[in-house]
């Protein structure tokens, strides 16, 4: 019988939920990446920039002391790879790998909105 439960245990699929302070460094680091096209291609930048200011106060408060660095290093990493994903968006060669990159923008900035109760 608990050889059956171990078993069950031990291949069973479970989805474990990312702490929240990852789920903030990385929407942090997407709306930095945000803000900074806004400000690059010259777009109205006051909503971002709100959004931005909400996922720093959740950042702070959700993250631990002693994980402030893995944080940054998400926080960072996060804004990197969504950044090459907008420059893909508005620079790409080929129309299809720009919507693609569009989409998958909207895609991780929506993820990140729809955490907000004012979304």
């Amino acid at each position: 019988m608990i050889f059956g439960i171990v078993s069950a245990l031990l291949t069973a699929s479970f989805v474990v939920a990312a702490p929240l302070y990852e789920t903030f460094a990385i929407c942090t680091g997407r709306f930095s990446a945000e803000l900074e096209h806004a400000w690059l291609m010259g777009s109205e930048s006051s909503e971002v920039e709100s959004r931005h200011s909400v996922f720093i106060t959740l950042l702070e408060a959700a993250t631990p002391d002693e994980l402030q660095t893995n944080a940054l290093s998400l926080r960072i990493d996060a804004k990197a790879a969504h950044s090459q994903i907008l420059s893909q968006a508005v620079f790409a060669a080929d129309v299809p790998k720009m919507r693609w990159a569009a989409q998958r923008a909207k895609i991780g900035r929506d993820s990140c909105t729809n955490l907000l109760l004012d979304s």
